[in-house]
């Protein structure tokens, strides 16, 4: 129903889209709409792409995403600024130091809705890390966390990278075993 909302970043701001029921859609269709034109829409994700979802009315929700898995070498563009991702793999708990994630020393941060607020990494390199050590540290301990998978995205899940610095491909590669 209307109680569910999804938020795509642009890069500069949200767009949403609502789920409507037939009891309470625009049009008495059901799906996804546009939440500022009110018109049904087929938009796609592609992966490595991510949004968030909010669901207001209280019960628990299940999505469910389908499609192809991308194997191979998949390269997605990292623009300056803020922008929303998700690993392009089914897996959850993998650092993007081992997804290959063009990261900028002591500048880009990592960021993952935990629910209530934001947990923060930031990535160094050996000249700057806290510790000598090369990775994503916490924001606000300097704990090094790149091999610590409760901190990242698990399967499906979307976060935030604020990439300082010039437009960067990351380079991913995957293969089904």
């Amino acid at each position: 129903s209307s109680d569910t909302t999804l938020l795509y970043w642009t890069g500069t701001a949200f767009h949403q889209f609502v789920y409507y029921n037939a009891g309470d859609s625009p049009d008495g269709g059901v799906g996804w709409y546009d939440a500022n034109t009110s018109v049904p829409t087929t938009n796609t994700l592609s992966p490595s792409q991510g949004v968030f979802v909010h669901n207001s009315s209280g019960a628990p929700i299940t999505l469910i995403t389908a499609g192809t898995v991308l194997q191979g070498t998949n390269l997605v563009a990292v623009g300056s600024g803020f922008h929303i991702f998700s690993l392009p793999e089914p897996v959850g708990g993998k650092s993007l130091d081992s997804a290959n994630f063009p990261a900028v020393s002591s500048s880009d941060t990592y960021l993952k809705w935990t629910g209530t607020n934001y947990y923060q990494l930031v990535y160094y390199n050996a000249g700057d890390s806290p510790d000598g050590g090369v990775g994503w540290y916490d924001a606000n301990t300097s704990v090094y966390e790149s091999t610590n998978s409760a901190v990242w995205a698990k399967a499906g899940e979307s976060f935030f990278i604020n990439h300082v610095g010039a437009a960067e491909t990351w380079t991913n590669v995957f293969q089904v075993q």
